[in-house]
């Protein structure tokens, strides 16, 4: 006679069930499928739970690794009160050199350090006023050639943008004068010229003290450049009291 045994469950994993056939219990090892239909939601809950976990660690690594490159490049950036400090001195110091030409109505301050081979340098310098061109001379020197250059037709620099229209009405003997460390210095238009507008001859340094005046040309074009040429001549104060001194005057 065959009994069956009372099935023993494991915990939702397996079954097992035994057989009484005659007088020998034989055991069966079965899967129980219920048990595991009823644990499997449980695992893809907790499946699903340390995913969100790994992802959230993930990103607060992340948003900590960004606050901290922000906190290091601010400590190795430049302090803002240096930069204000050299903005500041070099405005100081471009004040005290300054272009006049009274036939024009020209009166500008010269702005210092534009780089004539690189066109952003130039054009930031001309929006404060005209340009001298870096490694051309100073005034007073003997034997020097100061370059400066202005806009004719910049339509986006509303105070400076014409400042140097009018150059081409300057004649041999116009006066231009320069404004420099206190002092100012008296030149005469000797002549004027059109040239290319990659012609770098007109930076050269020459025998003697000569300002050059350049801006384009045609008007509302930059297809050549106007270049005006003055000489230094003789100061006045300097010349009044030469004639006190002169051994000629006392005689």
């Amino acid at each position: 006679m065959m009994e069956l045994a009372p099935p023993v469950s494991g915990r939702g994993s397996r079954v097992a069930t035994s057989i009484n056939a005659g007088g020998f219990k034989i055991f069966i090892l079965c899967y129980n499928t219920r048990m595991n239909e009823i644990y499997a939601p449980e695992k893809q809950t907790t499946k699903k739970t340390t995913n969100f976990a790994l992802v959230f660690v993930l990103l607060a690594t992340v948003a900590f690794l960004f606050i901290w490159v922000q906190g290091a490049n601010k400590k190795t950036s430049p302090a803002p009160a240096t930069t204000v400090q050299t903005t500041q001195a070099s405005a100081t110091e471009n004040d005290t050199f300054h272009l006049t030409i009274n036939k024009l109505g020209v009166n500008a301050p010269v702005m210092r350090g534009a780089d004539p081979t690189s066109e952003t340098s130039y054009n930031r310098i001309l929006q404060k006023g005209v340009a001298h061109m870096v490694g051309t001379a100073m005034p007073g020197e003997e034997k020097g050639n100061i370059f400066i250059y202005g806009h004719s037709s910049a339509y986006d620099n509303p105070q400076y943008g014409k400042i140097f229209a009018t150059l081409n009405n300057l004649q041999k003997g116009d006066a231009v004068e320069i404004y420099y460390q206190d002092k100012n210095y008296q030149y005469e238009v000797s002549g004027k010229k059109v040239v290319e507008e990659d012609d770098l001859s007109v930076l050269e340094k020459t025998g003697k003290e000569q300002v050059t005046l350049m801006t384009c040309w045609p008007i509302g074009t930059s297809e050549k450049r106007l270049v005006v040429i003055a000489e230094r001549v003789q100061d006045m104060g300097n010349k009044s009291a030469e004639q006190k001194s002169s051994p000629l005057k006392n005689s």
